[in-house]
């Protein structure tokens, strides 16, 4: 009796695990642009190192371009997990982000990510998602 209540229950259980993934598959993510590519510090950029007890784990630099947008450029390696990100913003004339553009490679993956608020809206794209 035992063996025919759990064979119902498996049978039962069966077809709503079958339509648990209507959706299909994400798209394959986008390839992370290569530590090589990504934009280098120069020497005046503000650098700020990460540490905690074990070491220094990374650095981060902050810097201004001639166009006066503000760049990014993060490297880090804790425990073997590896990022290796540059990001380049745009500020309002109120302080508020307008752009913002993210390149390179975390422990999730491509950390490719785009935002921009224009007319009052803001939109965004990033390896596995998009909106507005």
């Amino acid at each position: 009796m035992r063996l025919v209540l759990i064979a119902a229950l498996l049978a039962s259980t069966a077809s709503v695990a079958a339509r648990a993934h209507e959706e299909s598959a994400p798209a394959a993510q986008s390839k992370p642009v290569p530590k090589e590519e990504l934009l280098k510090p120069p020497a005046d950029a503000a650098h700020y190192v990460v540490v905690s007890e074990a070491g220094q784990h990374g650095s981060q630099w902050r810097w201004q371009l001639p166009d006066g947008r503000t760049a990014y450029r993060w490297s880090q390696e804790l425990r073997g997990w590896i990022t290796e990100m540059d990001q380049v913003t745009t500020f309002g004339r109120d302080g508020t982000i307008a752009a913002l553009n993210v390149r390179g490679v975390t422990i999730a993956g491509d950390a490719a990510e785009e935002f921009r608020v224009a007319d009052g809206r803001a939109s965004w794209k990033t390896a596995n998602d998009s909106g507005e």
